[in-house]
């Protein structure tokens, strides 16, 4: 790794993935990224002798960092990385993941060049197991309580790490620590940029934890975040809830206007039907 003080930091944890990491490699280093950048790696106590090798093997690569730990969980294993981090900018990367680099570098300099914007996240693609494009929705604090809109895999500013915390490690259930970080930031006022571009290809594999999520453990994660955010979730409950109510209303009054307009139609066409009669 250079001395030089990085902008972004890109953190990998990797548990038994190593026949991923030459695909996501090849997608962060194939590319002349118009800044510095550093790559942290962390081996969450891997069985698989190849990801061992694997990761070793990644080490040896300019601005990459591999540490190996014992298992240790998701969260914990981020968090890790964050320890290690230099960089202005966090950027989350699993391992079986790849990102489209020239999307990420744009979104860097949307930051750099407006300091209230807190992260940045794009649309993606899914691959693997499933095709398709994952557009993702605008971030909104009520929507994002009931379920998460996006993916760990977007442009963080550091600081609010420092703020705020950096990711539970207390989640009950494993992959939804980027959902409860989402809430916890947009709670404290942080503004979320949705830059509607593909920025990463999802892999869907059928062990993959989108797969694996079960709805008790979602009402369990989302149980967890309301009771840790309660005080939180109450102060801005009028912000919270007026949105959502208006959005509610004019969905009835669009609702209204279609019914009657289908209820005028099959009044006329039964009207002409009778007529010829």
């Amino acid at each position: 790794m250079t001395n030089a003080a990085p902008l972004l930091s890109i953190i990998t944890p990797c548990y038994n993935h190593g026949q991923f990491l030459d695909e996501m490699l090849a997608s962060v280093h194939d590319f002349s990224w118009p800044f510095e950048i550093e790559q942290i790696i962390i081996d969450d106590g891997s069985t698989d002798e190849f990801t061992k090798l694997k990761c070793s093997r990644a080490g040896e690569l300019e601005r990459v960092k591999v540490v190996r730990q014992e298992n240790q969980g998701l969260a914990k294993t981020r968090n890790h990385a964050l320890a290690l981090a230099r960089g202005k900018y966090i950027l989350p990367l699993d391992a079986d993941n790849k990102i489209f680099p020239e999307i990420f570098a744009k979104a860097a300099g949307i930051m750099e060049g407006e300091e209230g914007i807190g992260v940045v996240y794009t649309d993606a693609r899914y691959f693997g197991e499933k095709d398709g494009i994952w557009a993702v929705e605008d971030y909104d604090i009520g929507k994002i309580l009931y379920t998460n809109q996006f993916d760990a895999c977007a442009l963080i500013r550091k600081s609010l790490f420092d703020l705020y915390g950096s990711y539970d490690e207390n989640m009950p259930a494993m992959g939804h620590e980027d959902w409860e970080l989402w809430v916890r930031l947009g709670l404290n006022g942080c503004d979320f940029y949705h830059f509607k571009e593909i920025g990463f290809s999802y892999r869907v594999l059928n062990n993959s934890m989108v797969n694996t999520l079960s709805t008790p453990n979602w009402k369990k994660s989302r149980k967890y975040i309301f009771s840790k955010h309660a005080a939180l979730i109450s102060d801005s409950y009028d912000d919270i809830f007026a949105k959502m109510s208006s959005e509610k209303e004019e969905a009835q009054r669009l609702n209204a206007i279609v019914s009657s307009f289908r209820t005028h139609k099959i009044k006329s066409i039964a009207k002409l039907i009778l007529n010829r009669v």
